[in-house]
């Protein structure tokens, strides 16, 4: 059903067809709470970034999921994104529709430079969480979830998506067996 070397260019000419079949195949998904199993094969990928390339710092790891997989992810993510706006503190907008890192970076520089023109002190500290995500456990990402009264059948979702995925590393033209893993990495 799910393919790991579909691409979506090829679909475009169709996507008028297809999207009816699409569309039902992700319906199905969502009125069952699975994520397809199919669509959790994740293949995995060393990047060549700069420099020597006998340095294994200069490559990074990439986990390049079935296009079919990242479609549907996109769609959940729409569906999440006003639950998830409802919980965020606002001061959290990199991570919102139509904000980026730059307006928050805009936004904290005012907030600092009006606190100095009414003589306050400014204090920042900045982290980097951007991996912070696949350090979590997953049960307890759903017990959050379902602390900020997400609905039972959304958690299952999650709960499918997050669990029971499985990837593979090709490194230098050979592919390793089917692995369990932990959670998904970077992704392109």
């Amino acid at each position: 059903m799910w393919s790991n070397t579909l691409r979506i260019d090829p679909l475009k000419p169709v996507a008028s067809t297809i999207s009816h079949h699409i569309s039902i195949m992700f319906n199905h998904c969502v009125n069952t709470c699975t994520f397809p199993m199919d669509a959790k094969l994740v293949k995995v990928v060393l990047l060549y970034k700069k420099a020597d390339n006998l340095i294994i710092k200069n490559y990074r790891l990439v986990s390049i999921l079935p296009s079919m997989s990242k479609i549907l992810e996109k769609v959940i993510h729409e569906q999440l994104l006003p639950f998830l706006e409802n919980i965020l503190d606002p001061r959290m907008m990199a991570c919102c529709k139509m904000y980026s890192c730059q307006q928050v970076l805009l936004r904290l520089v005012e907030d600092w430079k009006q606190a100095l023109e009414n003589n306050k002190y400014v204090v920042a500290m900045f982290m980097d969480l951007s991996k912070a995500f696949d350090c979590l456990p997953h049960q307890l990402i759903i017990v959050k979830l379902k602390a900020y009264e997400m609905k039972e059948e959304g958690c299952a979702f999650i709960w499918s998506y997050l669990s029971k995925c499985r990837q593979r590393i090709k490194l230098l033209g050979c592919v390793s067996e089917w692995l369990d893993a932990q959670g998904h990495s970077t992704r392109i």
